[in-house]
């Protein structure tokens, strides 16, 4: 099992962002989850198999048709870290948004 944290930046809000992002971690069986921050940026933590999670993170760097990322940081989590645990409390493979 491997976590990501990152902050998604660029014109990312309003393209739906979050919602394809949900889309391609349940195809890939990863779970965390997904919110738009009052700066302009997507926050996201995704946790799964390494291979998976990060696909997921290359994806993140790409986004959606519409998105124009500019930097997307990938902040290793560790099973010790407090926001591993609160997304070890989702039910297994879900993303909420």
């Amino acid at each position: 099992m491997e976590g990501i944290f990152t902050v998604i930046q660029g014109r990312v809000q309003g393209i739906g962002f979050c919602e394809a992002l949900q889309k391609e971690a349940q195809a890939l069986h990863v779970y965390g989850w997904c919110q738009e921050d009052e700066e302009g940026n997507i926050i996201a933590i995704m946790i799964g198999e390494s291979l998976a999670v990060r696909q997921l993170f290359r994806w993140c760097k790409q986004g959606p048709p519409g998105a124009w990322v500019t930097e997307a940081d990938d902040n290793f989590i560790f099973p010790e870290d407090a926001l591993y645990q609160k997304t070890l409390n989702l039910s297994k493979n879900s993303f909420i948004i």
